[in-house]
């Protein structure tokens, strides 16, 4: 039924099993978390499916997952996840000790704030995310290195027709990418047909950074974004505004760069190791 579902029976709920809450039309059904609590908690080998809800207020008072923490498998669908104030993700999908998947199709990860990871935080999960929008996730204050969405551990992640714009964070404020250095194909992304743009970082990667992973990267477009090097009073950090790597395995095809800005290789800028095709 529409409306804005909030309170101890509204919110902080486990999961178990196999559970579906869906909306008929989108955006009418809205569960808030009144800056006080998370909303789900999804326990192991469990799966929850959202479709066409709003997701607001979520706060993990110093935890993972402001908006929902998931120990299964999470599938969100037309959903729209704002105005969140969290430390490590908005939405944090664990699979370091499981084999849970997700996937996010057609939603809006749109102004959050964050210490870690303002919107979505990958721990070790498959999945796929497509027709996103990460837009206006930031810093929780002017220390933080947040990002809109972070892939860690080891992982196989397709982002396809995504977009990541006007994201702000110290480093990787769109995306960042953190695999495994003991196994890097093992931590596996494909980005396809996405756009990152008007990003701004303090320090590298303002659109995209990848570290320890293998990133294949084809028909997206990087532009605008910018390291602001008011933050980096040694000028040393101030690289890769499109995208900053080490030690990846990096190949780029039919992609576009352009109007990025950085003291040091402002499209692309490749350390440490960094083996490249384009």
């Amino acid at each position: 039924m529409p409306g804005t579902y909030t309170g101890e029976c509204n919110t902080n709920i486990n999961i178990s099993g196999n559970k579906y809450i869906h909306a008929i039309d989108p955006e009418m059904v809205v569960i808030d978390g009144a800056g006080k609590t998370k909303l789900f908690n999804v326990e192991k080998n469990s799966i929850l499916n959202l479709t066409n809800l709003v997701l607001t207020g979520g706060c993990d008072n110093g935890g993972n997952g402001g908006v929902i923490f998931s120990n299964g498998s999470l599938n969100i669908k037309g959903c729209t996840i704002h105005n969140n104030n969290v430390t490590i993700g908005g939405i944090y999908v664990d699979g370091i000790s499981n084999t849970n998947t997700f996937s996010f199709i057609n939603n809006k990860i749109i102004n959050n704030h964050g210490l870690l990871c303002a919107g979505v935080y990958i721990n070790g999960s498959n999945g796929i995310i497509k027709n996103t929008m990460f837009e206006n996730n930031s810093n929780i204050n002017p220390n933080a290195s947040s990002s809109a969405l972070i892939i860690s551990g080891q992982f196989n992640v397709n982002i396809s027709n995504s977009t990541f714009k006007d994201n702000n964070g110290s480093v990787g404020a769109g995306l960042r990418i953190l695999g495994s250095p003991e196994d890097i194909k093992n931590s596996k992304t494909i980005i396809n047909n996405s756009i990152f743009h008007d990003n701004e970082g303090s320090q590298s990667g303002a659109g995209l950074m990848c570290m320890c992973s293998d990133v294949s990267v084809e028909n997206s477009k990087f532009y605008n974004n910018k390291i602001d090097e008011k933050y980096d009073p040694f000028k040393f950090l101030s690289n890769g505004a499109g995208v900053y790597t080490a030690n990846c395995e990096l190949n780029i095809k039919n992609s576009e760069f352009r109007n990025n800005s950085a003291l040091y290789g402002s499209g692309l800028c490749n350390e440490k190791g960094t083996n490249t095709t384009i």
